[in-house]
């Protein structure tokens, strides 16, 4: 008797894929053919990969996904290169390195990480695809518990979200300055009592706490955050998954150690739509920013303010020749910085012209793609090593690394009509970068690099001994909205 077994189109599918797995090494060598398509699966995010040559397993591919930022990059992909669910890879990117094209060990190591799917395509049909992918035993246990976000469908931008937040709490947040957590229906001020290393001790503002009352009970709130600040790959998101957790990708929960008298224990903040760090425990302005009102001055600042806006006129032809065609406010503006006491009438406002004349002259020039005050997404297209004189009058260097190091920017700044942006490297430390003009490629600019320090007041001590010079690439974020590339009809 023959016995039949009946199965659906799906099933059979499944059953196909199911036979056609393949080892990851042996898919490399055997099945990638030049032409074919290689689409990788990661962090919920799909990428395809054209295979341009295949040569024993080392394979170079191009990136095909129109409309991303990594179309122009080249990739260089081994058969032994997948380690559990993470990918190492290598790439260059096609225009600005094109001197690099040729020598794969001068590509920048990039590792993909959380992979769940590799598949071949040829003609648009599936060949291929990779046994299933799973973290190493190692990787697993590392995890441990910290499944709160990483069981849920989260969406990448949201996990680059949470990790710009984690940083930015990191870099910014320090004793005796506040921490706002922002929910729908209101805010939340905490005081930083003490931070030591990357662990907060915070203490509820009670009194202005009309949001979520329930967290008074609590005298004192503990938040680690686990990663190295100081590494700019260093992924947060997994770091975190034992404190982190969302329902619906736009709101964040976050588990604190609390204490109250001899009772200890743990509660969930939930629903933050966002964080930010205030100068001050009682003060709401957001650190990084200068909203001080003219009446609230010093003489002395009024007149440093009167004497910045005096330069700023004097050093462009057109605002010179028309400030000298009126008189009257001319006099009464010079008065202003020669007094003893001076009233700021038309200081604050003449600065706030010359600032928005000042950002109409940047835009001429490189663009509108910056957004002031704002945080901004770079990357060196170049490794370059900056030197520069220690407080200790010694020589040092700082060595800032391209490929995939983005790095962050607090404060976006105008001078000399060009864009500044300037990060905090740590406590004695800046870095300041001068965007000084467009390239043909709309998010690539020509930049100067300064280490030194950003004084009280807004003043640039530049600790420097040689300009250095770089390509930077500026990507999509609160504080750059990518440029289009101009098309010729």
């Amino acid at each position: 008797m023959n016995n039949k077994l009946i199965v659906t189109e799906a099933q059979y599918q499944r059953l196909l894929n199911f036979i056609n797995e393949t080892p990851f090494d042996a898919m490399v060598k055997n099945t990638i053919k030049v032409g074919d398509t290689i689409v990788i699966t990661w962090k919920n995010s799909k990428n395809n990969f054209k295979v341009v040559d295949n040569t024993s397993g080392h394979i170079i591919m191009d990136n095909i996904d129109a409309g991303s930022s990594n179309i122009n990059y080249r990739y260089y992909m081994v058969y032994t290169g997948l380690h559990g669910d993470d990918l190492e890879l290598r790439r260059v990117h096609k225009i600005n390195e094109k001197d690099k094209l040729s020598d794969f060990k001068a590509w920048s190591p990039l590792t993909v990480k959380d992979i769940t799917n590799i598949q071949v395509l040829r003609g648009g049909k599936q060949i291929d695809i990779v046994d299933p992918v799973s973290p190493t035993a190692e990787k697993q246990q590392k995890q441990g518990t910290k499944d709160n976000l990483s069981s849920k469908d989260v969406s990448g931008d949201f996990i680059s979200s949470i990790n710009e937040e984690l940083r930015y709490i990191l870099e910014n947040l320090d004793k005796e300055k506040g921490f706002k957590l922002s929910f729908n229906n209101g805010d939340i001020m905490f005081c930083c009592l003490a931070k030591s290393n990357n662990t907060f001790t915070l203490e509820l503002i009670k009194e202005t706490n009309k949001t979520l009352p329930e967290l008074n009970k609590w005298d004192t709130y503990i938040l680690e955050i686990k990663g190295d600040v100081n590494n700019e790959t260093t992924d947060f998101y997994q770091e975190n998954l034992d404190i982190l957790s969302t329902n619906d990708n736009v709101k964040l929960n976050v588990k604190f150690k609390v204490m109250a008298g001899n009772n200890n224990g743990e509660t969930v903040v939930a629903g933050i739509k966002n964080f930010s760090v205030t100068t001050s425990c009682e003060s709401d302005e957001e650190e990084g920013e200068e909203k001080q009102k003219e009446e609230e001055q010093s003489p002395e600042e009024l007149k440093a303010d009167g004497q910045l806006a005096l330069k700023m006129i004097l050093a462009d032809p057109d605002l010179k020749a028309a400030f000298y065609t009126q008189p009257s406010f001319w006099q009464a503006f010079v008065a202003d910085l020669r007094g003893e006491k001076p009233t700021g009438n038309g200081i604050i406002p003449t600065l706030d012209l010359l600032n928005k004349y000042g950002m109409n002259k940047i835009k001429q020039k490189i663009g509108d793609g910056f957004v002031v005050d704002n945080d901004a997404k770079y990357q060196l297209l170049k490794t370059i090593e900056v030197p520069y004189k220690t407080s200790k009058n010694t020589n040092a260097v700082e060595t800032l690394r391209a490929g995939t190091d983005y790095i962050r920017v607090r404060r976006h700044v105008i001078e000399d009509r060009d864009q500044v942006l300037i990060k905090q490297l740590n406590k004695n430390l800046d870095l300041r970068i001068i965007v000084k003009n467009k390239t043909e490629d709309p998010n690539v600019y020509d930049c100067e690099i300064e280490i030194g320090k950003l004084k009280k007041g807004g003043n640039w001590e530049n600790l420097t001994l040689d300009a250095v010079e770089a390509n930077i690439r500026f990507f999509q974020s609160k504080g750059y909205n990518e440029q289009k590339q101009e098309t010729t009809k």
